[in-house]
């Protein structure tokens, strides 16, 4: 199941989300949150906004997970918006590995493992898809960059009452101690622009790692949508 989390304040974010994702995306995907945002969407609420401050952000997760009965979840942010086609060929061997692997908690769907450099080792090829396994123990291992995530793994890192950023920090160090290995690609399945930066709506993203902006064509059409 393909999530994408946003609350009241990311709201706003979602059409842009949306146009992307069926741009780029045949599958469908649940935007989860609190408030219905104001667009056409497959929505599910968790509940009223004000239970959930940011210091509680993971208790919604926690509860999202404990709702839903897939044993995979592909997770996505408001805010991730698709620059070109996924590649559909990667993310089927990613789900493939997963689901005959059962101590792989995730498989990274960005180009974060490909970026580790040294700090991976090389899990073979399936078809045009070579994988990546990280090495135990370095940064950013936990990270809710677009990925697919075994339920049960979330469940055990994630703990309540924590922010999203204390939750990925947390979380990397709770992953060093487990069970769960983590996976990647070397061809960047989906690749997407963050627009936020700092709280801020941001088209140049000359900060991320690669730096990375929708085209010109992506932003035209997301004009007509106010943006």
């Amino acid at each position: 199941m393909n999530i994408c989390l946003t609350s009241d304040k990311g709201n706003w974010l979602i059409p842009g989300f949306l146009h992307q994702w069926e741009k780029y995306n045949e599958e469908s995907v649940k935007i989860v949150g609190f408030t219905r945002p104001d667009c056409d969407c497959d929505f599910l609420s968790l509940g009223d906004f004000k239970d959930y401050p940011v210091n509680r952000w993971s208790n919604a997760l926690i509860n999202l997970l404990n709702v839903l009965n897939d044993d995979f979840i592909e997770l996505y942010l408001e805010d991730y918006w698709l620059m070109r086609p996924v590649n559909v060929e990667a993310i089927a061997v990613a789900r493939w590995v997963m689901s005959r692997t059962q101590d792989i908690g995730c498989f990274d769907l960005t180009c974060d493992r490909e970026y580790a450099r040294e700090n991976y080792r090389d899990g073979g090829s399936i078809g045009t898809v070579d994988l990546l396994e990280s090495a135990r123990g370095i940064p950013y291992n936990f990270s809710y960059q677009a990925s697919i995530w075994r339920r049960e793994a979330l469940l055990e890192l994630v703990e309540p009452d924590e922010t999203p950023w204390e939750s990925e920090l947390n979380g990397d160090h709770r992953m060093q101690d487990s069970r769960w290995r983590v996976f990647g690609t070397r061809q960047w399945p989906v690749k997407y622009m963050i627009v936020v930066n700092k709280g801020q709506f941001d088209k140049e993203g000359q900060w991320m790692r690669p730096a990375r902006t929708l085209s010109e064509e992506n932003w035209k059409g997301l004009a007509k949508l106010g943006y």
